[in-house]
Parts: C-alpha cells; sequence; structure tokens
C-alpha cells in the first residue's frame, strides 16, 4: 500500500512539475510575441518614415526644376531684351550674372546660357 503512496505522490509531482513548464512556456511565447509585434511596429514606421523622406525628396526635386525653368526663361529674357537694346548698365549685368550663377550652380543648370552670357558681357556699358 505505500508503493501506491509514492506513485501518487510522483504522478503528482510529474503533473505539477509539467504545469509549471507549460506555464513558463506560455510566458516565454506571450513575450516573444510581444517582441515580434514590437519590432514589426518599429519596421512599419521605419517604412513609413522612409516613405515619408521619399516623397519630400521628390517634391523637393519637382520645386527645384520648376525654379530652374522659371529662372532659366528670366535670364533668357532679359538676356535678350538687353542684347536689342544694345547696352547694359552694371547693376544689370552683376544681377544677371547673380541669377545665372544660381541657374547654373545651385540648380544645376546645364550650360544653355552660357552663349548668351558671354554676347551680354560683350554689351557696352550704359552711363
Amino acid at each position: 500500500m505505500e508503493w501506491l503512496g509514492y506513485l501518487f505522490t510522483g504522478a503528482a509531482s510529474a503533473a505539477v512539475i509539467k504545469l509549471v513548464d507549460n506555464i513558463i512556456q506560455w510566458c516565454l511565447a506571450r513575450k516573444a510575441k510581444k517582441a515580434d509585434k514590437a519590432d514589426e511596429e518599429a519596421e512599419s514606421a521605419e517604412r513609413a518614415e522612409k516613405e515619408r523622406i521619399k516623397t519630400i525628396e521628390l517634391d523637393l526635386k519637382a520645386v527645384m526644376d520648376g525654379q530652374r525653368y522659371i529662372l532659366l526663361d528670366r535670364i533668357r529674357h532679359l538676356g535678350l531684351s538687353y542684347l536689342s537694346r544694345g547696352e547694359i548698365t552694371f547693376d544689370e549685368r552683376r544681377l544677371l550674372h547673380q541669377m545665372h550663377s544660381v541657374y547654373h550652380e545651385s540648380l544645376h543648370g546645364n550650360g544653355d546660357l552660357n552663349e548668351l552670357m558671354s554676347e551680354v558681357d560683350e554689351l557696352p556699358l550704359k552711363q
């Protein structure tokens, strides 16, 4: 009869150990799931931030392209008007060169206006 008590005690101990093991496994799985969810949320936020930056870069490029074409047209218009007038003031030439510098260097113009600018530079200065 004593051996029956040992058997039940051993079985109960095994059941308790298995229960504790299941609880530990459940806690670890829950913690891992939370960590996976946090990682997924962080990756999602990172993707959203990269998308936002890409959109801003595309918008900035569009604005720079538009500004480049506006400046190209303005410099061409002024240069041709000075050429048709046959003379230019010192300030007009200085401002035209400043606009051309912004167009060519900051906005990465392609050199379309270089010949026009050299013709404007040859104009006599108006006194």
